[in-house]
């Protein structure tokens, strides 16, 4: 589901994640995407734009789960 709001619609994936100052810089390039779609690489690149710091995010949070996990394992088979 992450994915498909990251995908779609970056801005509010942003918001409710706290990043404002992106969600704000995503929604006008995602709204600048829509009418340059007719020319289909201006579209694409506006697009490709306002969905990377959404993306970047996601990546990151996935990063910090998985780390959290691999510590945590350590620390069990470690004995500590």
């Amino acid at each position: 589901m992450r994915y498909l709001l990251v995908m779609f619609l970056p801005p509010v994936y942003l918001a409710m994640r706290g990043k404002w100052l992106s969600c704000i810089i995503s929604s006008l390039l995602l709204l600048a995407s829509l009418p340059l779609w007719i020319t289909v690489f201006g579209g694409l690149f506006c697009w490709l734009f306002a969905v990377a710091p959404a993306a970047w995010e996601l990546h990151n949070e996935m990063t910090d789960i998985q780390a959290t996990k691999i510590a945590k394992a350590i620390k069990k088979h470690s004995g500590s």
